[in-house]
């Protein structure tokens, strides 16, 4: 109750610690100069105090990922000083209108993961986060007149129905429009390709119907982007030509091909991969009745392939002639990869696993190993490359995969082509990769497994990005000293513009700031002590805050050194 008494309280923030219960009622009732309450990342349940905004000056209100509950204050639907309010993953409930009424200032909301019923119609916003909440009928019309909306507008996994309004069109700066996992349906409306600051889209699992636009964002955009619409047709690669949308016996959505430069998750999935195999090869000792040959069971080959597979492994097979080492394109400590093109000009990579002879696995054990194998090719992440499936042939294993056009981040990394990677691009690339880990933590949540090995792995990686050469000799400093004290001593006077890639130039401004909080957390997730290391969902929030927060460095980057980033992202 003591905060409640402190009158000059201007910023109140208490973000990533492990405090409960309930905020006091009359916090921010004496506090007139209140500007700045953070409250994210925290075990807080009950309701939001009611006088949070009485002296109007309010202008940022963070609480997300926590367990409040009950609607939002009603103080805040005259707060006209508000810029910021992100409360997504609580329990929120109530009209979003009625919550915000006068707000010319207000340009960010983030509700996503609540149970809100209806919008709001703040015309300053610029990014609006609306997921994952209990909206339902059509979507608002009213949402074409957000003009200044510039970032995004995510709608996904609530419960619209009917059409997309048309006048979405008047959003000429969105560049991001989600409105995946709803109950939409007719027709995607042409209007949308007029919107030309369009950067992405996503329709998917709607029941949206007719011909897919051809201009605009949808000369680009791929076949994922409308997954889980049954009656879509369209010219676009992996999409069923309208003209044959009768003629199909199944008329379905076949996924393409996506670029991307995060291999480092796709390491992830094999190492699982690998582990499974293991594990079901060392059981085999236990089940000696059922440690039969398998060759009854694979009298040829046996495939496993995603839904999303529109191939046979035999076409694998014809395009890398029998897997000659021409087709190679390269080796590492799993296995070979190989490059298959089928005549349909997709082009898939395939991993051959240097593992046990697959003919030693039972019968019980591969059955449950294929079990898991249908469960990954169901993952959709934008930064995991998509598994497709895994054959058996010869009594050898081969895992199928999207191909990554721009091969592996090392290559990227450490040939000419490093200096394409701006620190804004490596960024975003580790933005990227911390999404996609944790994505893959939360799928394995229910699992018996530790997390700590792929935080300490990402680090290393996150380390390797930003000094353009890989940390071991930091890594191994860093793990013989044995209190924190030695080590702020012993790098108080090595600077970070010193230990970052050399070839490009220092930072500036807020992406100086992100470089920080960047690598801060790779010091973090690379601490000895695994139980001191951040859970990655902790990292990815860190990361996504810090490139909304539109911070600066508050002395000169240059003079910046090691040992003030221990700990700098709390």
């Amino acid at each position: 109750e003591t905060i409640s008494q402190l009158l000059a309280l201007t910023y109140f923030s208490v973000l990533s610690n492990n405090f409960s219960g309930s905020i006091p009622k009359n916090f921010g009732k004496f506090s007139p100069s209140l500007i700045d309450v953070e409250l994210s990342e925290n075990n807080f349940s009950g309701e939001l105090p009611p006088d949070l905004c009485t002296g109007f000056k309010l202008r940022k209100l963070t609480a997300y990922n926590n367990n409040f509950f009950g609607p939002l204050p009603k103080c805040l639907r005259n707060c006209s000083a508000l810029t910021r309010v992100q409360l997504e993953e609580n329990q929120f409930t109530g009209n979003i209108t009625e919550a915000f009424r006068v707000h010319p200032n207000l340009s960010f909301i983030s509700l996503g993961g609540n149970h809100f019923f209806e919008l709001s119609n703040c015309k300053g916003l610029q990014s609006l986060n609306l997921s994952h909440n209990k909206l339902y009928e059509d979507i608002p019309t009213e949402l074409g007149n957000l003009a200044s909306l510039q970032y995004y507008l995510d709608l996904s996994s609530n419960s619209f129905s009917g059409a997309i309004p048309q006048n979405l069109e008047k959003l000429v700066m969105l560049m991001i429009l989600n409105v995946s996992h709803n109950h939409l349906s007719g027709k995607i409306p042409l209007s949308i390709s007029h919107m030309l600051s369009l950067q992405s889209v996503d329709f998917s699992f709607n029941n949206l119907t007719g011909p897919v636009p051809t201009d605009g964002i949808f000369q680009t955009t791929t076949a994922e982007a409308y997954v889980g619409n049954s009656g879509l047709c369209g010219e676009a690669k992996g999409l069923i030509h309208c003209s044959s949308q009768h003629k199909s016996g199944s008329f379905g959505v076949k996924k393409i091909v996506l670029v991307t430069i995060t291999p480092f998750c796709s390491v992830l999935f094999i190492v699982m991969i690998i582990f499974g195999i293991l594990k079901f090869h060392q059981k085999s000792k236990e089940h000696g009745e059922e440690s039969k040959s398998t060759e009854e069971y694979q009298l040829f080959h046996h495939t496993v392939l995603g839904r999303d597979a529109r191939f046979t492994f035999s076409e694998i097979l014809e395009a890398t002639k029998d897997f000659n080492e021409m087709y190679c394109i390269g080796k590492g400590g799993f296995g070979s990869v190989y490059q298959a093109e089928l005549p349909t000009g997709e082009i898939f990579a395939v991993k051959r696993l240097n593992v046990i002879d697959s003919s030693e696995i039972p019968k019980l054990e591969l059955q449950s190993f294929e079990n898991e194998i249908k469960t990954l090719t169901g993952v959709r992440h934008r930064n995991i490359i998509k598994l497709y499936g895994f054959c058996l042939w010869k009594k050898q294993m081969f895992l199928i995969y999207e191909f990554a056009e721009r091969g592996s981040l090392t290559k990227v990394l450490y040939e000419e082509e490093s200096l394409e990677l701006s620190w804004d691009t490596r960024v975003e690339i580790v933005h990227g990769i911390a999404h996609a880990i944790s994505y893959l933590h939360k799928l394995a949540q229910t699992m018996r497994v530790t997390e700590k090995c792929d935080v300490y792995s990402f680090g290393v990686v996150v380390l390797e990005i930003m000094m353009g050469k890989h940390p071991k000799d930091l890594l191994t400093t860093m793990s013989s000293i044995k209190s924190l004290s030695s080590m702020e001593n012993l790098h108080a006077k090595v600077l970070l513009k010193d230990v970052l890639d050399q070839k490009l130039t220092s930072p500036r401004d807020h992406l100086a700031y992100l470089v920080m909080v960047i690598m801060s957390i790779a010091f973090s997730c690379t601490h000895v002590a695994p139980e001191s290391r951040p859970t990655m969902r902790s990292v990815v929030q860190h990361i996504s805050a810090s490139i909304t927060k539109q911070a600066y460095c508050t002395e000169s980057f240059d003079l910046v050194t090691i040992s003030q980033l221990m700990g700098f992202h709390n």
